[in-house]
């Protein structure tokens, strides 16, 4: 499988997914990107605290990981997203426009979107920079999933 380093020296996978038997895998010292065409599931998880090189290369991953999802077969607007952020540090105002930006241009790709707070502080915070009906808001991943399957 090849992969290519990203701006900051992370590496992305690049491999044609529609013949991988695992999941393509996105890492970074501050998040992992992870997709299952079968289930058109994007499992994301973040730690740490991000600066806008970070924001940049998510954004970068982020659009490596739905275009593979939708190259795979999964449709475009039916994909179910788990956000897990609960290890990372609350975000100064410039990333959360940045990640509102983001919410905004990738949210049409998901049917639902769960984001697991952690806490309740992080819920509100969550809840301001996604609003959008499409975002589910948890504390709880067995109430986050139950969600994101429910049909």
């Amino acid at each position: 499988m090849p992969w290519s380093r990203m701006t900051d020296g992370s590496l992305a996978q690049s491999q044609d997914v529609a013949q991988a038997s695992l999941p393509v895998h996105i890492a970074n010292a501050r998040f992992t990107l992870s997709i299952d065409p079968k289930r058109r599931h994007l499992l994301i998880v973040t730690n740490g605290l991000w600066d806008p090189e970070v924001a940049r290369n998510f954004a970068a991953g982020l659009d490596v990981s739905v275009r593979a999802l939708v190259e795979a077969g999964a449709p475009y607007g039916r994909l179910r997203t788990l956000i897990d952020p609960r290890a990372a540090s609350i975000m100064p105002q410039e990333l959360v426009d940045m990640l509102q930006s983001l919410a905004v241009t990738h949210g049409p790709a998901s049917e639902r979107i769960a984001i697991l707070s952690g806490s309740v502080l992080r819920k509100l915070q969550y809840r301001r920079i996604a609003p959008q009906p499409v975002f589910g808001h948890f504390l709880d991943e067995t109430d986050a999933l139950a969600w994101l399957y429910a049909d």
